[in-house]
């Protein structure tokens, strides 16, 4: 058979240009295998990347970890040094603050001179100032760390309104100062909350009023607040210097005075209102100011006050019992290492009516008890050898009825959480130093009446305990 060349030529151009096209197709497809291997490549090599930096800041992470872990750590341990560090400070300012407090309050009582009465009154305001200094300090480093503790008890409202008016009348009356007092009829006398507290900021915005009023008026007022029947809320307005607005956002700030010239005029250590401010948010409130220079200023502030129940008890209607004034026929034991201590707790005793004995350590103390017959004993709680705690726990030790003796602790520890110490190792009761005369009667008055009383109810605590417990309770506390 012929074949037909220009058949076969046609045949062969078509399988050439199907060859061409195949290996067009081809080329392309090795291409695209190309790009598909390189970019397997490049996301193989961006994936080894991503983990490496996955890696490395999964590493980072952990050695974050463990330094905010470490960082941690050494807070807390800062936080617990400078608890103790204000603790021992605490201690050491107040043991002798005791002692100069003490002889200044007891030589006013003594008959001086004109001139010597003066000199004393200077040494005897101006350590209660540096008292305050101290306790300032205290409280806001309590403030800091959450340690203030609030208390829940049922007290005569008016009647602690009526007293710091009280405190402070003196103080207004050298100024030409009118202090006045309103309670609204609705606000309740008894009501359930912490009396100290609420004292402490209702003479620490009063004592400012009247520094910073040189004449006219400074007037507490006391209503319910709208919409809450247990909120009350305290207003006091003054006549005075007044406020710049630009000090009004900071002025609840720690370490803030309206400007230098407040302070140098003044005095203070700008701590007081920031102190408030945490006391009234304890109490379930909040505090404020409105303040026009050269007119005057009006703090308010709000607590969570209901009013208590009839039947609630019958603690605070004694609690601000005054004590008798006739001398108490009562014996009674000082235990302190300190000389100083027990000197001033041995005139102010013996001031009082009482036969005094002393001891420098709780051993000693322990022998005493244990021979002889005392109504109370006061004990200091640090002491060389057997302190406080110890030798009150072998007091407990004893035979009836030797072991049932009162035991008040006299300690210059002055932070939370000291009375509730106390009273569990077995003492009966709390008084802070610097030791002051009527508060020293108080406590003593208290104790000698519980050897007959009633047991209280389980958790149920006194005004006069949670006073003592307190020891910024009469501080004038200076914005």
């Amino acid at each position: 058979m012929e074949r037909d060349p220009a058949g076969l030529d046609a045949r062969i151009a078509q399988l050439e240009k199907a060859l061409r096209v195949a290996t067009r197709d081809a080329e392309q497809v090795r291409r695209q295998a190309e790009r598909a291997e390189n970019f397997a490549l490049r996301s193989k090599q961006a994936m080894l990347g991503m983990h490496k930096e996955l890696q490395a800041t999964v590493t980072d992470l952990e050695q974050l970890t463990r330094e905010l872990s470490a960082a941690k750590v050494a807070a807390e341990r800062a936080s617990e040094a400078k608890g103790r560090f204000v603790a021992t400070i605490s201690h050491e300012l107040r043991t002798p603050m005791n002692g100069i407090l003490g002889t200044a309050e007891l030589l006013l009582q003594e008959s001086l001179s004109p001139d010597q009465s003066e000199l004393v009154q200077v040494i005897h305001r101006s350590s209660r100032g540096l008292l305050s200094l101290i306790n300032d300090v205290l409280d806001f480093t309590k403030a800091e760390s959450n340690r203030i503790e609030i208390e829940r008890i049922r007290f005569d409202l008016h009647k602690v309104l009526h007293a710091v008016i009280d405190l402070e009348a003196n103080a207004a009356h050298a100024k030409a100062v009118r202090v006045l007092l309103e309670i609204d009829a609705v606000v309740p006398r008894w009501v359930v909350g912490d009396p100290v507290r609420l004292r402490q900021v209702l003479l620490n915005l009063l004592d400012n009023a009247i520094k910073f009023t040189e004449r006219g008026e400074v007037k507490l007022e006391a209503h319910r607040a709208q919409g809450d029947p247990e909120l009350l809320e305290f207003r006091i307005r003054d006549s005075g210097i007044g406020i710049p607005p630009h000090a009004l956002a900071s002025i609840f700030e720690p370490f803030t005075q309206a400007d230098s010239s407040t302070t140098r005029r003044f005095g203070g250590t700008g701590l007081g209102l920031a102190i408030c401010k945490r006391l009234v948010q304890l109490m379930g409130g909040e505090i404020g100011v409105d303040s026009v220079p050269d007119h005057g200023s009006t703090f308010r502030f709000q607590a969570r006050l209901p009013a208590a129940a009839a039947g609630d008890g019958s603690l605070a209607e004694t609690s601000y019992r005054q004590a008798p004034s006739s001398p108490l026929s009562a014996r009674v034991l000082v235990v302190d290492d300190n000389p100083v201590n027990r000197l001033i707790a041995t005139r102010m005793l013996e001031r009082l009516g009482c036969s005094v004995l002393t001891v420098a350590d709780g051993a000693e103390a322990v022998k005493r008890v244990a021979d002889e017959d005392f109504d109370a004993v006061f004990m200091d709680c640090s002491m060389p050898g057997m302190d406080g705690y110890q030798a009150t726990a072998a007091i407990r030790a004893l035979p009836k009825p030797r072991r049932s003796v009162r035991v008040i602790a006299m300690t210059a520890h002055a932070l939370s959480g000291d009375r509730q110490i106390c009273l569990e190792a077995g003492m009966d009761d709390y008084l802070s130093k610097p030791m002051e005369l009527a508060k020293l009667r108080a406590k003593l008055v208290e104790n000698l009446d519980a050897r007959t009383a009633p047991a209280l109810p389980a958790g149920a605590n006194s005004l006069e305990q949670t006073q003592c417990d307190r020891h910024g309770a009469d501080a004038r506390l200076s914005a």
